[in-house]
């Protein structure tokens, strides 16, 4: 990876990387749903789509090199993307395990996104009938 020309976008990328896979193996190991990290989701999701869209353009301008290190970061943008959904399908899991417990806490629910939240009292409705 280090021969990239600009290594500070890689460092980006490996960066957020790691502190994703850092969160998405504190969520996995422990029993109980931890806060959502907002920030990081965030970063990465903006990311994700800056370096997509610099390799598509990349890519649209033929040059071999390019087209190389082009392939290099989609590489590295798909992994962060699996990481990125085993670490909500793991936060989800636990939604659905203990939906009411979590909806019924008001400290639980304050771990919730938003989106989690909605998601949540979809869940339960559904079951519920």
């Amino acid at each position: 990876f280090f021969f990239f020309a600009n290594t500070r976008e890689l460092m980006d990328i490996v960066n957020h990387y790691d502190l994703l896979k850092k969160a998405f193996l504190n969520e996995f190991n422990c029993p109980e749903l931890l806060p959502y990290e907002t920030e990081l989701i965030r970063e990465i999701e903006l990311d994700i789509e800056e370096r997509e869209s610099d390799i598509e353009s990349k890519q649209e301008k033929g040059q071999e090199n390019e087209y190389f290190l082009s392939r290099m970061l989609l590489m590295a943008v798909e992994r962060t993307k699996y990481l990125l959904s085993s670490y909500l399908h793991t936060r989800l899991s636990k939604i659905e395990k203990f939906t009411i417990h979590l909806l019924n806490n008001a400290e639980e629910r304050s771990r919730l996104s938003p989106q989690e939240e909605a998601y949540a009292n979809k869940f339960k409705a559904l079951v519920k009938d």
